[in-house]
Protein backbone atom coordinates (compact mmCIF):
# COMPACT_ATOMS: atom_id res chain seq x y z
CA UNK A 1 0.00 0.00 0.00
CA UNK A 2 1.67 2.86 -1.07
CA UNK A 3 1.34 6.47 1.95
CA UNK A 4 -0.15 9.19 0.93
CA UNK A 5 3.11 11.51 0.59
CA UNK A 6 3.57 8.60 -2.53
CA UNK A 7 0.36 8.98 -3.53
CA UNK A 8 -0.36 13.15 -3.69
CA UNK A 9 3.19 14.50 -3.40
CA UNK A 10 1.86 18.07 -4.40
CA UNK A 11 -0.52 18.15 -0.67
CA UNK A 12 2.49 16.77 1.04
CA UNK A 13 3.51 19.86 2.96
CA UNK A 14 0.13 21.59 3.69
CA UNK A 15 -1.19 17.96 4.90
CA UNK A 16 2.60 17.28 7.36
CA UNK A 17 1.71 21.47 8.09
CA UNK A 18 -2.03 20.29 9.28
CA UNK A 19 -1.05 17.12 10.51
CA UNK A 20 1.79 18.30 13.02
CA UNK A 21 -0.74 21.46 14.15
CA UNK A 22 -3.58 18.20 15.16
CA UNK A 23 -1.21 15.81 16.28
CA UNK A 24 2.49 17.09 16.90
CA UNK A 25 3.63 14.76 14.47
CA UNK A 26 3.97 15.75 10.74
CA UNK A 27 2.95 12.18 8.88
CA UNK A 28 0.06 11.38 11.64
CA UNK A 29 -2.49 12.26 8.91
CA UNK A 30 -0.78 10.01 6.02
CA UNK A 31 -0.14 7.34 8.61
CA UNK A 32 -4.18 7.27 9.87
CA UNK A 33 -5.13 7.22 5.60
CA UNK A 34 -2.64 4.76 4.84
CA UNK A 35 -4.36 2.45 7.38
CA UNK A 36 -8.07 3.30 6.38
CA UNK A 37 -7.15 2.86 3.03
CA UNK A 38 -5.63 -0.63 3.74
CA UNK A 39 -8.79 -1.57 5.80
CA UNK A 40 -9.70 -4.50 7.65
CA UNK A 41 -6.79 -6.82 7.02
CA UNK A 42 -4.06 -7.16 9.12
CA UNK A 43 -0.87 -5.16 7.69
CA UNK A 44 2.84 -4.17 8.76
CA UNK A 45 4.88 -1.41 8.88
CA UNK A 46 6.29 -2.09 5.89
CA UNK A 47 3.08 -2.40 3.80
CA UNK A 48 2.97 1.44 4.91
CA UNK A 49 6.13 2.87 4.65
CA UNK A 50 7.46 2.70 1.04
CA UNK A 51 10.68 6.01 1.32
CA UNK A 52 12.96 4.07 4.15
CA UNK A 53 13.40 7.65 6.06
CA UNK A 54 9.91 7.28 7.10
CA UNK A 55 10.48 4.53 8.94
CA UNK A 56 10.98 5.43 12.66
CA UNK A 57 8.29 8.12 12.19
CA UNK A 58 5.47 5.51 10.87
CA UNK A 59 6.44 3.21 13.86
CA UNK A 60 5.96 5.85 16.44
CA UNK A 61 2.68 6.80 15.06
CA UNK A 62 1.59 3.06 15.44
CA UNK A 63 2.73 2.58 18.66
CA UNK A 64 0.86 5.67 19.60
CA UNK A 65 -1.75 3.77 17.95
CA UNK A 66 -1.64 1.15 19.85
CA UNK A 67 -1.54 2.31 23.08
CA UNK A 68 -4.63 4.59 22.54
CA UNK A 69 -6.53 1.32 21.63
CA UNK A 70 -6.58 2.59 17.95
CA UNK A 71 -4.54 -0.68 16.54
CA UNK A 72 -4.00 -4.51 17.95
CA UNK A 73 -0.81 -5.65 17.38
CA UNK A 74 -0.51 -9.05 16.48
CA UNK A 75 1.85 -12.04 17.33
CA UNK A 76 5.35 -11.16 15.45
CA UNK A 77 5.71 -13.30 11.88
CA UNK A 78 9.28 -13.54 11.41
CA UNK A 79 10.64 -10.08 11.14
CA UNK A 80 7.33 -8.21 10.83
CA UNK A 81 4.79 -7.07 13.31
CA UNK A 82 1.37 -7.20 12.19
CA UNK A 83 -1.39 -4.89 13.25
CA UNK A 84 -4.98 -4.65 12.49
CA UNK A 85 -7.15 -2.02 13.23
CA UNK A 86 -9.80 -1.04 15.62
CA UNK A 87 -13.43 -0.30 14.47
CA UNK A 88 -13.26 3.56 15.00
CA UNK A 89 -14.74 6.88 13.07
CA UNK A 90 -11.28 7.96 12.92
CA UNK A 91 -9.98 6.16 10.13
CA UNK A 92 -13.20 8.22 7.89
CA UNK A 93 -12.75 11.28 9.37
CA UNK A 94 -8.79 11.06 8.12
CA UNK A 95 -9.49 10.12 4.63
CA UNK A 96 -12.38 12.60 4.88
CA UNK A 97 -10.43 15.76 6.28
CA UNK A 98 -6.92 14.92 3.85
CA UNK A 99 -9.35 14.85 1.02
CA UNK A 100 -11.25 18.14 1.50
CA UNK A 101 -7.97 19.95 1.92
CA UNK A 102 -6.53 18.01 -1.33
CA UNK A 103 -9.79 19.79 -2.83
CA UNK A 104 -9.54 23.18 -1.50
CA UNK A 105 -6.33 23.55 -3.18
CA UNK A 106 -4.27 23.84 0.42
CA UNK A 107 -2.64 20.06 -0.99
Amino acid sequence: MASMSARQPSGESEIRVRSEALFGQACKLEVLVAIADIGERPFTLSDLVEAPQYRSRYHKVLTDLCNAELLCRLPKEGRDVPYTRVPSVLWQWAQEYVASVTEMGHG
